[in-house]
């Protein structure tokens, strides 16, 4: 076999495209045959060469192809493809069907008003539940016109509530499970199911009754139940008061009410995000529990998830559920803005992929491994328009990944009158830039599959290194970083370099740089992004906690400790209604710290600190001198304060010590 012809098959093999879809299925025949004999016509060679060369350009040009198979064969219409062709799914049933679908995108590239499309039409045959955790749902006018809308805080829910022809105590173990898992307390399980059990036997058991129950609970011997019952306590009154008045089981309204309600947008956006993912785990718990009792649904559910990976990352065994939902006629929808926080298993699940613009790498890599786009499709991610997307439906006839044009925008046009600053600000976004990143399409600026070439990036005018570090600091995993430590993670390991980097980002107000006295010698130093540094790398702000960077991270070393001395220890819990930045409980004993580094509002914090009288001690560590001067002198002005032993204002140095909260 000469290398023309080993050349040709090699070739016809990368081609991502079926021997009947190249329009060259008769020379291929005959080429075959030639091959079979050993003798192979150099007219034939030369046809076929020139043929693959033209569908290699086209296919350079044109990453996606045009689907020539049928995939209008169902009711909902997800938009048009390039050539004009309407695409049509089906929910569960048809042949471009999916009981999964998976929609991802950077922000404000359409997938929520195509959700929005999506749950409107579905309601006509199922019951779709749309989960707003970040209150965009809510501001879509089509969906205020056709959905029922529901604020969690309005509901009366008891999980506890039988459910008929399931017997109490497998509800009582999935609820109680699912609880343990969300607030890492798997030692205080049985603690909770025990006093459930109790509690039945004795009338009816609700989330403020059980934790009333327990925290007057008493036990003889020499164990660690206590210690157990303590962390059920603490971590139920926080859930408690941070969804109150959701808990609050008096009127006490049925979660299948709102399952079989047609279209409903359930906002969680009042809530704490650690209470959002788990009233999004009790749905599910709720929906595998109804699906073995005698209570069915009378119609498939739909349910779609806003922001789903922040639900998707912490829940290990949500592709199991997944699978067991399909069966029970539950199809869900999630709508995601990093592909690379959710798992594998999950992304093989969902038979329906509509992916729009992602600026991520890592999101990018993601999702081309999915869906086993070549190097050039997953370059043309980054420089999708607003409403293009790339569609992948594995039961459609059409089996690779097309364009799809959404028509369904034109919804949403009373829906973009809300982006003006004050709404931005109430959501907490960053607004878009309008401008794309440019694209030279020289050959000096781009290779062959249409990727940048490494330099200065055009859009932003930052040097590599700098764009490096600056998106290691945009990068909410790495917040509480050491400078040396980011700088060995981007790979500038020059010092004058690393000196030039600092001054031109903090020239061109990228960063703030804040020194923190942890230990001994010298203070740490912490870099901050600015809004201009998220606008600039178009990357959305992730939501951070309360206070200035050296308050969180001061918190941050504070909770380590605390639970490396197996303290039961709640990040911004609530006492009296109000938030404090830690939570500490031990031996049945409940202090609570503030991380202080200004003076202001500390003493209206310990005075409502020290109005509970179950705090034992209320604790302030400064992050520096001058701010432990300027507390102790406002403290020493208030006569009510100065006297108290409940009081103990110390340096951050010293709590990260030998240093234990005294007991008094």
């Amino acid at each position: 076999m000469t290398y023309r012809v080993e050349s040709l098959l090699r070739r016809l093999q990368r081609l991502p495209l079926k021997p009947e879809e190249l329009g060259i299925t008769q020379e291929l025949a005959l080429f075959q045959l030639e091959l079979e004999r050993g003798e192979v016509d150099e007219h034939l060679l030369e046809i076929l060469e020139d043929r693959l060369q033209s569908i290699e350009e086209q296919l350079r040009s044109t990453p996606y192809l045009v689907p020539t198979s049928v995939v209008s064969d169902g009711q909902i219409l997800l938009g048009n493809t390039a050539g004009g062709e309407e695409v049509r799914t089906s929910i569960g049933i048809g042949g471009s069907s999916w009981d999964h679908a998976l929609l991802a995108g950077s922000v404000g590239q359409g997938k929520s008003v195509l959700s929005a499309s999506l749950a409107i039409q579905a309601a006509e045959t199922c019951d779709v539940v749309m989960i707003d955790s970040v209150n965009t749902f809510w501001k879509i006018e089509e969906l205020r016109k056709r959905a029922t809308l529901i604020d969690i805080r309005d509901l009366r829910q008891n999980q506890f509530d039988e459910i008929p022809g399931l017997y109490s105590c497998e509800q009582d173990e999935v609820v109680l499970k699912g609880l343990a898992q969300a607030y890492q307390m798997q030692l205080a399980e049985r603690e909770m199911f025990e006093a459930a059990k109790e509690l039945r036997a004795l009338g009816s058991v609700d989330p403020i009754s059980l934790r009333d129950y327990l925290a007057v609970k008493k036990y003889y011997g020499v164990s660690n139940r206590p210690r157990f019952r303590d962390t059920a306590v603490l971590h139920l009154s926080y859930l408690i008061d941070g969804t109150w008045p959701l808990f609050d089981c008096k009127k006490g309204m049925d979660l299948f009410e709102i399952l079989s309600q047609g279209l409903v947008v359930l906002r969680l956006h009042s809530i704490l995000g650690e209470h959002q993912a788990y009233i999004v785990r009790l749905l599910f718990d709720y929906l595998q529990l109804i699906s073995r009792s005698s209570k069915r649904l009378e119609r498939p559910l739909l349910l779609i998830l806003d922001e789903a990976q922040l639900l998707l990352k912490s829940e290990a065994n949500l592709a199991e559920k997944m699978l067991s939902l399909r069966h029970s006629r539950v199809h869900l929808c999630c709508c995601v803005q990093h592909p690379s926080l959710v798992q594998a298993e999950v992304l093989g699940n969902c038979q329906l992929h509509v992916c729009f613009s992602l600026l991520d790498e890592r999101d990018r890599f993601n999702i081309s491994k999915s869906l086993g786009l070549t190097q050039g499709q997953a370059a043309s991610l980054m420089t999708l328009g607003r409403g293009q997307a790339v569609c992948f439906l594995s039961r459609s006839a059409w089996r690779r990944p097309f364009l799809l044009n959404s028509p369904v925008m034109e919804i949403a046009e009373s829906a973009w009158k809300y982006e003006r600053p004050t709404f931005l600000a109430e959501l907490e976004w960053t607004p878009r830039v309008a401008d794309r990143v440019s694209h030279r399409t020289d050959s000096k600026s781009q290779n062959a599959d249409g990727v940048q070439a490494r330099g200065k990036v055009p859009s932003s005018g930052l040097s590599e290194d700098e764009e490096r570090l600056l998106r290691d600091v945009c990068t909410q995993a790495h917040e509480f970083s050491k400078l040396g430590d980011r700088f060995e993670r981007v790979g500038i390991r020059s010092a004058s370099v690393q000196r030039s980097v600092l001054r031109s980002l903090q020239s061109k107000g990228m960063i703030k740089t804040w020194d923190l006295a942890i230990g001994r010698g010298h203070p740490i130093s912490l870099l901050e992004a600015t809004d201009r540094s998220f606008e600039i790398l178009k990357l959305s702000k992730w939501k951070s906690t309360r206070g200035v960077l050296p308050t969180r991270a001061a918190t941050f070393v504070l909770k380590k400790k605390f639970e490396a001395l197996t303290w039961t220890c709640v990040l911004e819990g609530l006492i009296e209604g109000k938030q404090v930045d830690l939570l500490l409980r031990h031996e049945g004993k409940l202090f609570t710290l503030e991380v202080a580094h200004s003076p202001d509002h500390e003493v209206f914090n310990a005075r409502h600190c020290l109005a509970s009288s179950e705090v034992v001690s209320h604790v302030v560590v400064c992050t520096g001198n001058k701010t432990q001067e300027a507390v102790e002198k406002r403290f020493s002005a208030c006569s009510d304060l100065s006297s108290s032993k409940r009081i103990e204002i110390l340096m951050l140095s010293k709590a990260l010590g030998s240093w234990i909260p005294g007991l008094v």
